[in-house]
């Protein structure tokens, strides 16, 4: 699936911050591969996802590669990039292709190391980003109607301790709802908003907490 639109980012959902966001043209990229239930006792690779996204002009960018156990965010709020090994449950309730069904994660992410960037710790080469293990959660659910309607929601949480950086730990999520509607098999159009947050806790230094919301239509 690939979709083209447009993105606005604004550091709240409030009418003014809305209206004076920043615009930016966006194009993501998702591939689902295999069945996410019947799949998983296979052997590697039976099932998976892949997703990517992109926004420009810069500064303001990012994209993300998720559930293959590495994740990269960039964005006004939250700079990370890590890889981890997933446990949970996955669901789905009725067969899909019929008029309703619906698809579940409920997962815990075992963070064997994470990067993400530090308001303080800056080395002479110029790294400035924290990094350790952590652990996070992933929980998502998608609803299809009669192939033509798609409405999901998804929550991603991770907190990193530090080992290598400024004394530190970071909280970090984000939430997004999307809907989606195909006017043919392979044509269609959607919206989501996504909010992004952080929150940095410092021995001896003042914390940082920092949030990025987002509007896409495609």
């Amino acid at each position: 699936m690939v979709d083209l639109g447009f993105r606005r980012t604004a550091n709240s959902f409030s009418i003014d911050n809305i209206t004076e966001g920043t615009d930016q043209w966006d194009a993501s990229f998702a591939l689902m591969y295999g069945d996410a239930v019947k799949d998983l006792g296979k052997a590697p690779f039976w099932y998976f996802t892949m997703s990517a996204q992109l926004a420009g002009p810069p500064p303001e960018g990012g994209h993300r590669l998720n559930r293959l156990g590495y994740d990269y965010f960039s964005n006004p709020a939250v700079e990370y990039g890590g890889q981890s090994v997933q446990v949970g449950v996955v669901s789905e309730f009725g067969t899909p292709g019929a008029t309703i069904w619906a698809q579940t994660n409920i997962l815990v992410n075992g963070i064997i190391i994470g990067a993400t960037r530090s308001d303080y710790y800056t080395t002479a080469e110029g790294r400035n980003y924290d990094y350790g293990p952590g652990l996070g959660t992933l929980i998502n659910g998608r609803l299809f109607y009669r192939r033509r309607v798609q409405a999901s929601v998804s929550y991603l949480g991770s907190w990193i301790h530090t080992i290598d950086g400024a004394n530190s730990a970071h909280y970090q999520d984000a939430l997004a709802l999307e809907g989606r509607y195909w006017v043919t098999d392979r044509l269609g159009g959607g919206v989501s908003v996504t909010r992004y947050s952080r929150h940095s806790v410092y021995a001896g230094l003042p914390d940082v907490s920092q949030d990025a919301n987002f509007f896409r239509a495609s």
